[in-house]
């Protein structure tokens, strides 16, 4: 069984020009945790999450952008006590797609989707991290 939640197809998403821009408020951390929380109630065998983001939080939790010395193992913390992932995540894969546009995103982006595969391998789900979108590791 098949469970769509948008009828956005991923190629029409890539059909658009999108350009990037910096946003007042980005909660990157609790969307994710919510469309996760969605999938593990729907009881499917396999449900595939794509994350299509920089995941530069800015956020009452968080502040990428004002705290820039932070290692995964604080943003875990930080996100812990926002508001956990679900204990079970084994029907679950997540793909973190991201292509940096310079060093110093490529290196805050390592940081932080480091803090999110462990918190959700830790649950016994699966991660992928790739720069682009044409062809999904499954």
């Amino acid at each position: 069984r098949v469970l769509f939640r948008s009828e956005t197809t991923i190629l029409e998403f890539n059909s658009h020009e999108h350009k990037a821009a910096g946003l007042k408020n980005s909660e990157c951390y609790s969307t994710i945790q919510q469309e996760i929380e969605y999938l593990v109630n729907h009881k499917c065998d396999s449900n595939y999450l794509i994350v299509r983001t920089d995941l530069f939080e800015n956020s009452n939790i968080f502040n990428v952008y004002r705290d820039n010395n932070f290692t995964a193992e604080e943003l875990i913390k930080v996100f812990e006590n926002s508001n956990p992932l679900p204990k079970d995540l084994r029907h679950i894969h997540v793909i973190f797609l991201y292509c940096p546009k310079s060093r110093l995103s490529d290196a805050k982006y390592s940081i932080i989707v480091s803090a999110y595969k462990k918190l959700i391998e830790d649950r016994g789900g699966m991660v992928t991290i790739q720069a682009d979108a044409n062809e999904f590791e499954m």
